[in-house]
């Protein structure tokens, strides 16, 4: 809610400490405007944003005291067929199958983490390009939803076949199809020339099974003025759902510093494009609009990104990382190859995972964040980036004040169209 300094200041004077009549009488407010303020916090404790006496209020969706997996991820190989500029993973990928896990492995490792998982954990299947191992992919997604994961898939597209198609359905995954652009030119910008073609055919392939079929397009500077074109491309192939992301500093877009698109940017031309073409609307959930609509909406207080709390990543070797973006080195928890392997052990007690998950916290002590009165929708932006950029965890994202800015347009666009909320499943 927007509101002005009166009231902010009022507001937090009643912190249950003092009754309505005291706070007024702090504040010096005149007798004359106390009946209007009076009005003002009865209709917030009719929205059950205020309580009097002793009221509870209602427990938060998720308490983040105790930490839950929501999201684990699986590199199910380090080759790539194609070798895209920007990949995220550039410098990991590998020629060579040797030492990959098999599908037994990563199966059990999935049932080693059973007891930290939410009650509806993800699973997200990529690589390199995990449709390189078709057969342990469905291995492995099948028996991923046996255990209640929902499991999704993301692929370049180009190795998409009818029989993997008539699988993908019949297991219930959700597929996730990288098109970086509504034509061959444009994509050709982050990907191989052929592949627009290639990724286009495997798009249709899948929805003539009826799979669950994404594209998704990663924002530069150069691509999101086609936006618009992109949404008709999806409309054309009938996916299930559109998505854009903007383009991190990590990986192979590191040393492209002129790439990047303002977050702000982003927001704006969303928010015009479903005014102007709300028959678009429908498609969307997994963008970045929708993604950031969906956290200005929300006010529970998260302590952090997540990073190493709902998220885990199992490299294609065995090694375990806090998340996608974290795949480095210094960030390894261990191999689950490991004779001493203990999932439940090393969550509770790793001690690089301790460090990350107080270094990526919305109010550690020495966080650039502390103070700042969006923290817990921007929560620091992608720790993966910021290290990556800065070699800090903790420190101010590179693109802050853009994410800022970003964050309270969104406040304003929700106020006047709160119907652009959009319940967002989590995906990597």
């Amino acid at each position: 809610m927007v509101v002005d300094t009166e009231l902010y200041e009022l507001l937090l004077r009643l912190d249950g400490s003092r009754t309505l009549d005291q706070a007024l009488a702090e504040l010096r407010v005149a007798r004359r405007e106390r009946r209007a303020a009076r009005q003002v916090i009865e209709s917030l404790g009719k929205r059950g944003i205020v309580a009097a006496g002793e009221t509870a209020f209602p427990s938060p969706a998720h308490d983040e005291t105790e930490i839950r997996l929501e999201n684990v991820a699986v590199n199910l190989t380090s080759r790539c067929n194609l070798r895209c500029p920007c990949c995220y993973n550039l410098s990991r990928l590998s020629t060579s199958a040797h030492g990959e896990l098999e599908p037994a492995e990563i199966i059990a490792f999935l049932d080693s983490v059973r007891p930290a998982l939410s009650e509806q954990p993800t699973l997200a299947i990529l690589g390199g390009e995990p449709l390189l191992r078709p057969d342990a992919l469905v291995e492995v997604a099948r028996c991923a939803r046996s255990q209640g994961f929902a499991v999704q898939v993301s692929t370049n597209g180009v190795l998409v076949s009818a029989p993997f198609a008539r699988r993908a359905a019949e297991i219930g995954l959700e597929v996730q199809v990288s098109l970086d652009g509504p034509t061959a030119a444009i994509n050709g910008q982050l990907r191989p020339a052929g592949s627009f073609d290639q990724a286009v055919e495997g798009v249709r392939t899948l929805v003539e099974h009826g799979v669950d079929t994404t594209i998704s397009m990663v924002c530069h500077q150069s691509s999101l003025e086609h936006l618009e074109a992109y949404y008709e491309l999806g409309l054309e192939l009938g996916v299930n759902q559109v998505r854009f992301i903007p383009l991190k500093r990590i990986g192979g877009a590191l040393d492209r510093q002129n790439m990047p698109v303002p977050t702000l940017e982003i927001v704006e031309k969303a928010k015009s494009l479903f005014d102007r073409r709300p028959e678009f609307i429908p498609l969307a959930g997994l963008d970045a609009f929708s993604i950031l609509a969906g956290s200005c909406s929300c006010g529970i207080r998260r302590v952090s990104c997540g990073t190493g709390r709902q998220t885990v990543l199992l490299d294609a070797d065995g090694s375990l990382y806090p998340c996608l973006n974290l795949n480095r080195p210094e960030f390894c928890l261990g191999n689950i190859r490991s004779s001493r392997f203990d999932f439940a052990r090393l969550w509770a007690e790793s001690p690089v995972l301790q460090q990350v998950r107080d270094r990526t916290g919305i109010d550690d002590a020495e966080s650039a964040c502390r103070s700042c009165t969006v923290r817990y929708w921007c929560l620091g932006g992608c720790r993966g980036e910021n290290y990556a950029v800065s070699g800090r965890l903790n420190g101010r994202a590179p693109n802050c004040r853009d994410q800022r800015a970003a964050i309270l347009e969104m406040m304003w666009i929700l106020a006047e169209r709160p119907e652009l909320r959009r319940r967002v499943t989590p995906r990597c």
